[in-house]
């Protein structure tokens, strides 16, 4: 079964022709072609809200040749420009398919213009795009997005991997009004489904986690953290019919499985209440662990008042209430964009791109392969240049965990950027 989402079009046939001419035009348009993945700046990606395209993307696999990637710009993402008595958004998308980032070959490309015409001028825009990939392929798609309205364009990077019928990409979440959530975390007692199309199974074999782990170490300093334990701390079966009446309340995360004799399947994640953001005093102090002295962090967590103390704490780093006003609002929006992009089986913040994220900021480069992501950081006041190197984790539950390389001389200028933070100024602030 296809799921196709539904969005605005225009019955105006003088207008459907004037902007097929357009389509024809930016169709045939030149486009450059990349050479290789790897050696694609992707440092846009991670960029905050404010300086980045938002944009989400599903994969979620038909059949055994098809493959669909559906696209979801949320509000505000796109520029809408007046146009008679509506206003339009112009997005092109050109794609690549490429075996690995290491490849010169492109497997398969194209492009696709998207016009939303909307009464408002901050509307989503929802699409899809169906690729020929066959069973027991893994490929990786580049996306160019270019806003035609704003001049604008970004580069997306997908893995598409259909090795094995019970691999994630083969279920898609849905929320309660049976919309396609693009994260795979839901909030307490919220009702969601999990959509597999050709899975003939009556049932999931559920594997609940209610750990809580620990936050990344100091990037100079060793990682003894144990290695993950695929033992459950609890188990249930549910009839798929009967997905839609869970409510998931308890912290951790809950792996789906039809096949229990593989590790895949299809994890849903329960942080806290109001996640990806940060909302109550002890959400406020946590993040700090990686500013503060132990004597410090002990103290705020053991007080009485803790929405006092944490204020307390910014202003007194500050030094005055304005400037701890726009420290935090920086150090705990790069929290919340830690969340939204590098959450795996814990959130985001506590992770090693989390934390060198919060620190040092948006790097300004990031190059890219098969297993492996390089930041780097350059032009740093007070802090020499640096490069991270993280690597993909094999880890059934997320394809989104990275492990820091750690090094001893990341001490120097880990705690020169922690020395800005205390001293009233924005690590690598654009």
């Amino acid at each position: 079964m296809h799921l196709k989402i539904i969005f605005s079009k225009i019955t105006s046939d003088l207008i459907l022709n004037f902007f097929s001419l357009i389509l024809f035009s930016l169709l045939f348009s030149a486009c450059g072609k990349i050479t290789k993945l790897n050696k694609i700046d992707f440092s846009d990606e991670y960029l905050s809200d404010l300086d980045n395209f938002q944009s989400d993307f599903a994969i979620f696999h038909l059949d055994s040749s098809k493959s669909e990637v559906i696209i979801h710009l949320p509000n505000n993402a796109a520029l809408f420009m007046k146009d008679s008595n509506l206003y339009v958004a112009r997005i092109k998308i050109d794609y690549e398919l490429f075996a690995n980032y290491n490849s010169k070959a492109i497997v398969d490309s194209g492009n696709k213009v998207i016009f939303k015409y909307s009464l408002n001028t901050n509307d989503e825009i929802n699409d899809s795009i169906i690729f020929p990939i066959n069973f027991g392929e893994k490929l990786y798609l580049l996306f160019t997005i270019r806003d035609l309205n704003r001049n604008k364009t970004f580069v997306r990077t997908l893995e598409i991997n259909k090795l094995n019928s019970f691999q994630r990409q083969n279920y898609l979440l849905l929320n309660e009004k049976k919309q396609i959530q693009f994260n795979n975390y839901i909030l307490n007692n919220n009702h969601f489904n999990i959509w597999s199309g050709k899975d003939s199974n009556s049932f999931y074999h559920v594997r609940c986690y209610f750990k809580k782990y620990p936050i990344a170490v100091m990037p100079f300093k060793q990682n003894n953290v144990p290695i993950f334990s695929f033992k459950p701390d609890s188990i249930f079966d549910v009839f798929k019919s009967d997905v839609s009446n869970l409510t998931l309340n308890r912290y951790g995360f809950y792996h789906f499985q039809t096949d229990t004799s593989t590790k895949d399947g299809f994890t849903v994640f329960q942080y806290n209440s109001d996640f990806p953001l940060i909302t109550n005093p002890i959400e406020l102090i946590e993040p700090t662990r990686y500013l503060t002295t132990n004597t410090e962090f002990n103290t705020l967590l053991s007080s009485i008042d803790k929405k006092e103390a944490i204020d307390k704490f910014w202003i007194n780093i500050a030094g005055s209430k304005d400037i701890a006003r726009d420290l935090i609002k920086k150090y705990y929006g790069r929290v919340q964009m830690a969340n939204i992009k590098f959450s795996s089986y814990m959130e985001g913040w506590k992770t090693d791109r989390g934390l060198i994220y919060i620190i040092f900021g948006p790097p300004s480069t990031v190059y890219k392969d098969d297993v492996n992501e390089n930041w780097n950081y350059t032009n740093q006041l007070y802090i020499p240049n640096l490069t991270f190197a993280f690597k993909r984790m094999a880890n059934p539950f997320s394809d989104n965990d990275y492990s820091l390389i750690r090094q001893a001389n990341f001490e120097y200028p880990f705690y020169m950027a922690v020395d800005q933070w205390r001293q009233g100024r924005i690590a690598n602030e654009k």
